[in-house]
Formats: structure tokens, C-alpha cells, sequence
């Protein structure tokens, strides 16, 4: 009986480009978080938004930068990226009409853009937490990140 050998012709002869790409991508992965650790470690301020928020000019008379937007949580369901948020009013009256606009960003921490909401209930002075701050979902995995408001109107007296 004769035994021929069969020629491995055509066998790879070290990894796969499906696994180089994927060794790319998994480097290319943690350099970014490596990166967004050490921004986050550098921060003087574990919120960013806030002590920005904060910085308010002395003699401002302006309704907005007696606002805040803190402590927010978000989550995703139903095709919808939604969040609670407490709004804080310095103002010494109440304030109504208020439009905030929040970043978002992808499934890797990459800004999509912002979007803005209005919040029609009215607030009095002190912290007031809301919910129902909503924005369609663009993108899969959608996040969303720090709020700030850009417009309010005073309360008038109703009597």
C-alpha cells in the first residue's frame, strides 16, 4: 500500500487578518479608556458640568446662571435615551420655561452632538428633581452626559 502525502497548500501560516483586526480594535479599545482614565484622573473636579455651571459672574442679574443642572441619571428603553436631573434655582423667585441642552455620545464616549428639552414645569427656589428629560435614541448604545440650561423665564405672580 502506498501512502502519498497531501500538500497543506493554501494553509495560513500565521494569524488571520480577522484576528489581526481584532487584536487592532482590542489596542485601539484600551489606549481609549487609558486615556478617558486618566482625563478623568486629572479632573480637579469629579463633575466637570457642575463646577462649570458654577462659575457665574458676581454681579449677574441673569435668570440662567442662577441654574443648575445636577445630579443626573440616565438610562435606555424603548428606542428612547431618558433621565432624571436635579434643577437647582438660586434665583430669589420662581423660574418656568426652562430649556436645557445635554451632550450625547456614542457607545465609546465619542460626542454625537447635544440635544435640548424644555421643562415646563415651574421651579422654586431651592432643588426640584425632574424627570422625563428624553431624546430619541440615534444611535445604538446611545449615553448621555452633562446638562446645562440655556433658557428660563420668571414666574409672574398669578393672583
Amino acid at each position: 500500500m502506498l501512502i502519498k502525502a497531501i500538500p497543506t497548500t493554501g494553509a495560513p501560516s500565521g494569524p488571520s487578518e480577522k484576528d489581526v483586526k481584532f487584536k487592532d480594535l482590542m489596542k485601539n479599545a484600551v489606549c481609549r479608556l487609558a486615556i478617558l482614565v486618566l482625563y478623568a484622573a486629572a479632573s480637579p473636579c469629579s463633575f466637570p458640568s457642575t463646577a462649570a455651571n458654577a462659575a457665574e459672574p458676581a454681579d449677574s442679574n441673569r435668570v440662567i446662571d442662577k441654574l443648575l443642572v445636577t445630579r443626573l441619571t440616565w438610562h435606555r428603553g424603548g428606542g428612547l435615551l431618558y433621565g432624571e436631573a436635579t434643577i437647582v434655582n438660586r434665583n430669589p423667585h420662581s423660574v418656568w420655561q426652562v430649556i436645557i441642552t445635554c451632550d450625547l455620545f456614542d457607545e465609546w464616549g465619542n460626542q454625537i452632538g447635544s440635544k435640548s428639552t424644555a421643562l415646563l414645569t415651574p421651579f422654586p427656589p431651592g432643588e426640584t428633581r425632574v424627570s422625563g428629560v428624553e431624546f430619541p435614541m440615534t444611535v445604538r448604545n446611545m449615553q448621555g452626559g452633562a446638562c446645562r440650561p440655556v433658557s428660563a423665564s420668571v414666574q409672574s405672580d398669578v393672583s
